[in-house]
């Protein structure tokens, strides 16, 4: 007899709620996350995004280039690094920008 009950409960709820505009039987559809980028990201992360392998990342982090954590627990050697995306991407950003002007001044010394 509980259960009738429950289910008939339920049953009104779901009533209710059709009445109401709550539900709808129209399809859901994905949203678009090809714009998304994470803030954070593994090293397999940033070899997928960017193309670096993570001996690169590494010296990246070392000389000060890409912002990285160690997520870990108290007390414990081992965890899991987590690299900053954006300092990855500004980063090549700042590159790119000094290549460039490197090669607009060659180009202007080079020109007769």
């Amino acid at each position: 007899m509980k259960a009738m009950t429950r289910i008939n409960r339920l049953n009104q709820t779901l009533e209710l709620l059709n009445m109401n505009g709550y539900t709808t039987t129209a399809p859901v559809f994905a949203g678009n996350c090809a714009d998304f980028m994470p803030e954070f990201g593994r090293f397999r992360d940033v070899e997928r995004l960017f193309g670096i392998k993570r001996g690169t990342v590494y010296n990246l982090i070392a000389e000060g280039h890409v912002k990285s954590v160690v997520l870990r627990r108290k007390g414990n050697i081992t965890g899991c690094r987590l690299i900053y995306l954006n300092s990855v991407s500004d980063y090549l950003h700042r590159l790119m920008s000094e290549q460039n002007g490197q090669m607009e001044t060659e180009n202007e010394a080079g020109e007769p």
